[in-house]
């Protein structure tokens, strides 16, 4: 999801992952498919095939483990801040956050063209040798709006594929 805050250029521009399903949810959904599994495990055992046990718990534990992870990165953000002289990223896709700050006048974004037409654009912001990728978890309709957004900007947008770099027109 994108939400901008941005007048001529300048402001802040949220983006986020699309969320599915809460916390609460994915906690019913372990607790629905946990007690699920444990019922039908223990039915085995009790004609003799009591070696579904563990499989069953060790099932029950990869599935809270892996939606847990995926509950916790969807949470997460990125924001990208344009003043007048300088650009600001925070990420906090991961546990931790992490902020860097870019001359305006020093800073491009290369637009990376999808390979594939249901894909959508890739966006890094580059500094010298800093690369900060933007967006990778948006999907493709999210991508357009923040490419729209970015154009907004007055940064020096790169147009990328597999060819040498070219400046984009606005």
């Amino acid at each position: 999801m994108v939400v901008h805050n941005l007048q001529y250029g300048l402001g802040r521009i949220l983006l986020h992952p699309d969320r599915s399903a809460s916390w609460a949810t994915n906690r019913r959904v372990i607790l629905g498919l946990g007690s699920f599994t444990i019922l039908v495990a223990i039915g085995w055992s009790l004609i003799g095939a009591w070696m579904v046990l563990p499989f069953a718990g060790l099932e029950i534990a990869l599935l809270a483990v892996l939606l847990t992870r995926v509950s916790r990165r969807v949470y997460g953000k990125q924001v990208i801040y344009v003043d007048r002289e300088t650009i600001r990223i925070e990420s906090s896709i991961d546990p931790t956050l992490q902020s860097w700050s870019f001359p305006r006048t020093e800073t491009r974004i290369h637009f990376i063209k999808p390979d594939h037409p249901l894909d959508g654009p890739t966006f890094r912001i580059c500094h010298h040798q800093s690369v900060i990728a933007i967006g990778d978890f948006l999907n493709p309709d999210d991508r357009e709006i923040l490419q729209q957004l970015l154009k907004t900007t007055g940064i020096t947008i790169m147009l990328r594929d597999n060819s040498p770099p070219t400046l984009l027109e606005a």
